[in-house]
């Protein structure tokens, strides 16, 4: 009597990969064909939810969290990707035999005799080749736009939204109005918001039921949890603020909260893309035929390239297929940083504390209308698209450069906590015993991108000791 009941109905008649190309939401699936003994793993569209398995010993082992697998062996490529691009890349996850679903990924397993995996297929991919090349107009856009938001407001549940006073969350507040009950607006002592952000929040709060939620906490206190919180751990500290609102929503009882996930992959929203080194990239042109040495060459850390030169592989994208660099760069986030990175953390955190988080903007429809159509507007962080139909809502908004959800780790994290907890946990963790973290310690304890890297490691020792 639910909504899944169409699904093994819908398989029998037109095969799995046309019924899960079809389903428009998100979600990881086990399915069980007992006539022909065959077990298919898959999840949804952009990777919102996770599905890890592992076959040992004549035995398939699946779970939804990698915290049902034993950390008995570690998975060293997993930690390189880590410090490398904030996130272990799938398939790979820390545990080296343990293996996490990518994006629309569906494996066979035949479980006829002996367990054996068969194949591993997609049912649907975004095609580089249609990339920029159709005349998708705005008004198509702005009509998928409705579509997608009218979608992912459906629930038994209140639905709320995480307003931030930003392009994505405010376009969100404004489509949803009739079906979001509560926008809540996070503030923290040493967070500073933009201006315009406060003031947009203070037009808004005149036609929406907005509340503000102040975040009052003890970083070091909340440290441990938010890890178990993130079960795979990202070197994101995004997600540390992430983890402190969900549990404030979950007190004030909200079961489904909406989120902005995916439209700066989308909206080409990341300033970093002008800031690529221009010997790469002659003009904005793409002078190469292979990828960068790392998808996040643009991102990287680049302090853990003694560990180890194994690189990952890239699925044999080359650049010079794309229209221009940003599409590129748009694509290389949306494939790799998106899923591994903010998804990952945005489902486990939320799924921690009971709540079912939704990302609007990542409905297929919609990504392809956006990455297809050759209208988009480039200009970074603009996102003219959005604002034109925002100011259609309400003109008097007005819209800056983003804040989003980053931590100012630097007025938390003060050296006599780094000196007297932070690295003697390091030094004296089991992970210490199998990866000699003392060359990476030697830093200038004041200087806030060391103190992240740090705080990396403590998180990935943190995680491995729980």
């Amino acid at each position: 009597t639910c909504d899944i009941e169409v699904i093994p109905k819908l398989i029998s008649k037109i095969g799995i990969k046309k019924t899960l190309s079809q389903i428009r939401g998100f979600f990881s699936m086990i399915i069980y064909d007992k006539n022909k003994k065959e077990i298919y793993l898959s999840v949804d569209h952009f990777g919102i939810k996770p599905l890890y398995y592992s076959l040992q010993n004549n035995k398939l082992l699946i779970s939804s969290e990698l915290r049902s697998f034993e950390k008995s062996k570690l998975n060293f490529l997993a930690i390189k990707q880590y410090f490398e691009t904030l996130s272990s890349i799938s398939s790979n996850t820390f545990l080296d035999n343990v293996f996490s679903l990518e994006p629309s990924q569906i494996i066979k397993f035949d479980i006829s005799n002996n367990i054996k995996k068969v194949n591993s297929s997609n049912y649907w991919n975004l095609e580089i080749d249609k990339i920029e090349k159709f005349p998708i107009n705005k008004d198509e856009i702005n009509y998928k736009i409705t579509q997608a938001f009218q979608r992912n407001s459906i629930s038994d549940f209140p639905v709320s939204n995480l307003l931030s006073g930003g392009i994505d969350s405010t376009i969100i507040a404004l489509e949803n109005k009739k079906s979001i009950e509560t926008n809540l607006f996070f503030n923290y002592e040493g967070f500073k918001k933009n201006n315009y952000e406060i003031n947009n929040i203070k037009e808004l709060g005149k036609s929406l039921n907005i509340k503000t939620i102040d975040l009052d906490f003890n970083f070091i206190d909340e440290l441990d949890e938010f890890i178990d919180a993130s079960d795979e751990v990202t070197y994101d500290f995004a997600a540390f603020t992430y983890h402190l609102l969900m549990k404030e929503v979950k007190k004030m009882g909200y079961r489904v909260v909406l989120n902005g996930t995916g439209g700066d992959e989308l909206f080409f929203g990341y300033y970093r893309y002008n800031k690529i080194n221009p010997l790469k990239n002659i003009f904005g042109k793409l002078v190469s035929k292979s990828p960068l040495t790392n998808p996040y060459d643009f991102l990287k850390k680049g302090f853990w390239n003694k560990f180890d030169s194994t690189k990952f592989k890239l699925h044999n994208i080359q650049k010079n297929k794309f229209p221009n660099q940003k599409q590129y760069l748009r694509y290389i986030d949306f494939k790799y940083y998106l899923p591994n990175t903010l998804l990952k953390y945005v489902d486990r955190i939320s799924s921690f504390h009971s709540i079912e988080s939704r990302s609007p903007f990542l409905d297929v429809d919609l990504v392809e209308s956006i990455f297809y159509s050759n209208i988009i507007d480039k200009q970074i962080g603009t996102k003219n698209i959005l604002v034109n139909n925002i100011k259609s809502h309400n003109s008097t908004l007005e819209f800056g450069k983003k804040e989003g959800l980053g931590m100012p780790i630097e007025k938390f994290i003060n050296s006599n906590i780094m000196l007297n907890r932070i690295i003697p946990f390091i030094l004296t963790s089991r992970l210490n015993n199998q990866i000699d973290f003392s060359f990476i310690l030697n830093y200038n304890l004041k200087n806030r991108i060391k103190k992240w890297r740090i705080m990396s490691i403590y998180n990935l020792c943190r995680w491995y000791e729980n």
